[in-house]
């Protein structure tokens, strides 16, 4: 099992299951190798082998930290929905009792209760970090001298976070801020390169150890560090508790509170966190004068003439479409989508295809509604140039519940096709709704299923009402969304603020 684990840090997978594979022929129960292997498969996409290894895993050992969780993620990516409310009934029951059974991250798209995701987060925090006291002995430095900033992650490549941030690193004003890069990921693309040249030095610190990585922050003299994994995958969250900065600051990478003392806080706005939710955050809560959500000013936008017979989509039908991760449609969302197909006769519903078996038990689970899976068109990956320019052929734009749409929701405003939504109180619930806002389109929020529902029935039904969307969504006040140098001034400004 060691070995399997030395060869998984070598990024050998292959070697490393043929390993887990002899520790379980040794022992037939070994938990930490059959979990170690589902890890993997889950990392490879390979949904289907990881649910049956997480699932030997809870059949020797039911309490295994964290396992169940990811067993019901894995689930979730194949839109497998079997049990799905008992599972759902068991996370709450078990995160209530104190019990280490699902990740933050994951939970964040199963519930949309901050009481619950806060007090997940606790119970991860006391098994990840250590009592010991973040050190504290930084001082802020006087911000009329020139700020040192350090943007940590493990996304700098071609990824959502890379795409919405890109431009910030871009326009700092380097008369008033220095700021570093430090990679702790394990993809190096085109993008991971050319991105180096925004910062004053760019760090790879993936192999480094925790204290290397002090040291070299300390080193630097850095006044700010800005998280932008939080609890998502290759994180490295320890480095902050030994205090690499005076200030530490969750933003876009992670929807939601890490629940820990050594993040001083999170950059939000008004519609994403209201005052009355503060309570539920560790992190003081900041808010950007617009949307918290940075974008890019300027995309490639392929002139590829997508026509939607190319696109493989019926000429005179009503296009709904979600361009979500399979893992975010949950069985209420889909119920929904359903219903909205079957009151509006000439419609159709545009999906990704994430993979072979989500769209084979979403086609299943459509024709259990009395939906023709023939209604249902599984748009294939594109480049993204390409990604981006087929959205023209979507008429009408439908989130997901719990886990909104978040970068893709940006591409759908950004190509002016409008977006239902729900809102929840989750940070993960409420970000379409944060967008949506920012440009002067509360009407497509709603707050429950049914008004999501009845909403989505109005628009496709009567052309009039749609039309006029249409025409609003196109004349939105959408210019300050994408104003990316307008963004960096307010984030520089916030900056300042925090550090006097």
């Amino acid at each position: 099992n060691n070995l399997g684990n030395l060869f998984k840090d070598f990024e050998d997978l292959d070697s490393a299951i043929s390993f887990y594979n002899k520790a379980i022929k040794i022992k037939k129960d070994n938990t930490d190798a059959y979990n170690n292997k589902a890890e993997i498969f889950l990392l490879q996409k390979k949904f289907g082998d990881a649910i049956n290894n997480f699932k030997k895993v809870l059949d020797y050992n039911k309490n295994f930290d964290f396992t169940f969780g990811k067993y019901v993620h894995s689930k979730m990516h194949i839109c497998d929905w079997e049990n799905y409310d008992e599972n759902i009934l068991k996370l709450i029951n078990e995160i209530n009792n104190g019990n280490r059974v699902i990740e933050p991250f994951v939970l964040l798209s199963l519930t949309d209760s901050l009481k619950l995701q806060l007090k997940n987060a606790n119970i991860y925090k006391n098994v990840k970090f250590s009592k010991q006291n973040s050190y504290s002995n930084l001082v802020k430095k006087n911000p009329a001298k020139k700020i040192k900033i350090g943007y940590f992650g493990a996304e700098f490549y071609n990824h959502p976070v890379l795409q919405l941030t890109k431009d910030i690193f871009k326009n700092h004003n380097k008369l008033k801020f220095e700021i570093y890069g430090f990679y702790h990921g394990r993809i190096k693309d085109k993008l991971h390169y050319e991105i180096q040249k925004f910062f004053k030095k760019f760090f790879d610190i993936s192999k480094k150890t925790d204290d290397e990585v002090l040291d070299i922050c300390h080193k630097v003299g850095l006044d700010i560090a800005v998280n932008l994994t939080g609890y998502t995958a290759d994180s490295r969250n320890e480095i902050y508790q030994k205090r690499i900065a005076p200030v530490q600051i969750s933003f876009v990478g992670y929807s939601g509170s890490m629940g820990v003392d050594f993040i001083d806080y999170i950059i939000a706005d008004k519609c994403l966190i209201p005052k009355e939710k503060f309570k539920y955050y560790t992190e003081k809560v900041i808010y950007m004068p617009d949307s918290f959500f940075p974008n890019q000013s300027k995309i490639k936008i392929s002139s590829k003439n997508f026509t939607k017979k190319n696109l493989n989509l019926p000429q005179n039908n009503f296009i709904f479409g979600s361009f979500n991760n399979s893992y975010k449609i949950t069985p209420k969302i889909f119920r929904t989508w359903m219903k909205i197909l079957n009151r509006t006769s000439n419609s159709v519903l545009w999906l990704l295809n994430n993979n072979d078996k989500a769209t084979e038990n979403l086609i299943k689970t459509s024709e259990s509604y009395n939906v023709d899976p023939k209604r249902l068109i599984f748009a294939e990956k594109l480049p993204y140039d390409e990604h981006l320019k087929r959205f023209d052929k979507m008429d009408l734009f439908l989130d997901t519940f719990p886990y909104n749409a978040h970068t893709t929701a940006s591409e759908a405003i950004r190509r002016e096709v409008p977006i239902i939504t729900m809102m929840g109180e989750s940070f993960a619930s409420r970000v379409c709704g944060s967008l949506l806002n920012s440009i002067g389109m509360k009407d497509l929020i709603t707050m429950d299923l049914i008004a999501y529902e009845n909403l989505a029935v109005k628009i496709a039904n009567n052309k009039k009402i749609y039309n006029e969307l249409k025409k609003k969504i196109k004349s939105a006040n959408s210019k300050k969304l994408f104003n990316s140098k307008y963004y960096t001034k307010n984030l520089e400004e916030l900056f300042i603020k925090i550090l006097n």
